[in-house]
């Protein structure tokens, strides 16, 4: 494969990748699903953050997704505000404020992993099993090929 060839693939690369991640994003995901609801993309990892770190302190929520502890908590209030979170004192140091979903919260994640999960559903079937093996091994060998570049 000559350089052209590879600036070719490069080139598509960068315009596919980009493209499907739009698509997946949740504001898209959210209008195919039929879901309203008023929440910005960073909102959205919070809570999906929070669905597998409940009741954990807002400090380690903000330093897992690498933002600064005044940013999450705006985050975390805003998420209040809208009933999707609930903030409380940690019994054995009142320092310690932990995030907790609400009902509200939880049923909304809930509906939209299953509708998620019915999406790519779809998708997977629609590529067929040789496709899809094709698929995953690739992203497979992507991922250990990054892994290894980035260990050196």
């Amino acid at each position: 494969m000559n350089n052209s060839d590879i600036a070719d693939l490069i080139d598509e690369i960068d315009i596919l990748i980009p493209t499907i991640m739009k698509k997946m994003e949740f504001n898209t995901l959210a209008g195919i699903f039929g879901i309203n609801i008023d929440l910005t993309i960073s909102q959205f990892h919070v809570l999906m953050s929070v669905i597998y770190n409940e009741g954990c302190p807002i400090s380690t929520l903000s330093k897992n997704m690498s933002l600064s502890p005044g940013t999450m908590t705006g985050l975390v209030e805003r998420l209040e505000r809208k009933d999707l979170l609930i903030r409380k004192h940690d019994q054995s140091d009142r320092r310690v404020v932990t995030v907790w979903l609400t009902k509200k919260g939880v049923e909304f994640v809930s509906t939209f992993q299953k509708k998620r999960m019915e999406f790519l559903k779809i998708i997977l079937v629609e590529m067929g099993k040789e496709n899809r093996d094709m698929f995953i091994s690739l992203l497979r060998t992507t991922d250990e090929i990054m892994n290894n570049l980035l260990q050196e």
